[in-house]
C-alpha cells in the first residue's frame, strides 16, 4: 500500500521536533495507542480493521527536513511494516506511507481516512503542540 498526500501550510521552522515524536505523530496520524519511546526506537498500538489492533515498532531517521519513521508490525511474519516519511518545506507537508498490512485490503481503507482527518486538524494540532512544548 501506497499513499502519497501534501498538506499546504505554513510552517515555521519548529516542526521537524514536533515530527519526530512518535508520542505526537503516531497518536495524530494513526490513531496509535500506548506509545512509548526509548530514544528513537518507538511501540505503539495501532487500532485496525479484522484484528483488533497491531503493534508497531521501529526507528525514527530525521534529517533537517524530513522525518522516516521505519515500521515493523509485530506477530504477522516477515514483510508487514514499511515506512512513514514526512518531507517538510516552507509550506507544504509531503506525507509518504509505504506499508504491508495484516488485511491489506481493509486496514488501506483505515489508513488512507486517517490521513485525511489527519490533514483537516493538523493546523491546530500543531498551534497546541508549539504551545504545550514553548516552542
Amino acid at each position: 500500500m501506497l499513499i502519497v498526500d501534501e498538506i499546504p501550510i505554513k510552517l515555521y521552522g519548529n516542526e521537524i521536533k514536533i515530527f519526530a515524536d512518535p508520542e505526537f505523530l503516531l497518536p495524530n496520524l494513526l490513531g496509535g495507542e500506548m506509545v512509548k519511546v526509548d530514544g528513537k526506537e518507538f511501540t505503539a498500538q495501532i487500532p485496525m480493521r479484522g484484528g483488533g489492533a497491531m503493534i508497531a515498532f521501529g526507528s525514527i531517521m530525521v534529517s533537517s527536513n524530513s522525518v522516516t519513521y521505519f515500521i515493523d508490525i509485530a506477530g504477522y511474519g516477515k514483510g508487514k511494516g514499511g515506512k512513514i516519511k514526512l518531507t517538510l518545506n516552507s509550506s507544504i507537508i509531503r506525507i509518504e506511507i509505504d506499508m504491508k498490512l495484516p488485511i491489506e485490503i481493509l486496514n488501506a481503507g483505515v489508513i488512507k481516512g486517517k490521513v485525511k482527518d489527519f490533514k483537516t486538524k493538523i493546523e491546530e494540532l500543531l498551534r497546541q503542540e508549539r504551545i504545550r512544548r514553548k516552542l
